[in-house]
């Protein structure tokens, strides 16, 4: 159900997830599809903006649409420009207020802007591992993962080739493995289920998740 404020969820803080993020749309002639399409991934919260333009006297001047200039920082903006012409083009200068193009002949071109989130340019993208931590000696993990997905924590050495947990790369890393429960002593509450599948928080300990 959506929120009072049009969200069907909202994290205020970071959100993550080991698979796809995508937006889903009917198809607009067979009832029996939809279409997904993915979220476009980096190693940095990017912003952009893009559009089409015309030289005019070998010049154009782009303004910077407002929503870009508010949550985008002075630094690390690039900008590509295409003619659409077998001519020469260059940006003469970037910046938060405008974007300035010239060329040989009046042409139009293609352009794109990227930028950096503000508040949020140093993100890392190699971090601690708290995501991928089995919990059970001797049962397979991570069998709703893709192959190649798997592949990559037996590569690693988080899992051993039949996908249980490698329990040297468990000492090495301290992480407690626990004896499998019987399954009929296992909650049925999903609830309870997916806590004890979710990774742990930075700087908690397996104590502090019970």
């Amino acid at each position: 159900m959506a929120s009072a404020s049009g969200y069907g969820m909202y994290s205020d803080g970071d959100l993550g997830c080991s698979g796809t993020k995508y937006f889903v749309q009917p198809h607009p002639e067979d009832p029996s599809k939809e279409i997904r399409f993915v979220c476009l991934e980096g190693n940095e919260s990017g912003t952009y903006f893009r559009g089409s333009a015309r030289l005019q006297g070998g010049r154009a001047v782009i303004e910077v649409p407002e929503a870009f200039r508010l949550v985008t920082q002075p630094e690390g903006i690039t900008v590509q420009v295409t003619p659409l012409d077998l001519v020469r083009i260059c940006v003469e200068e970037f910046n938060l207020d405008r974007i300035v193009v010239r060329g040989e002949e009046d042409v139009e071109f293609h352009y794109f802007v990227n930028g950096i989130r503000r508040g949020f340019a140093d993100h890392e993208p190699l971090r601690k591992n708290h995501a991928f931590v089995p919990k059970y000696r001797g049962e397979a993990y991570g069998t709703q993962y893709p192959e190649a997905f798997q592949e990559i924590l037996v590569g690693n050495g988080i899992l051993n080739p039949d996908l249980t947990p490698n329990e040297t790369t468990a000492r090495k890393m301290g992480w407690t493995l626990r004896d499998p429960e019987p399954k009929n002593r296992r909650s049925s509450d999903p609830r309870e289920r997916m806590a004890a599948m979710k990774p742990r928080p930075e700087g908690t300990t397996e104590s502090e998740d019970r």
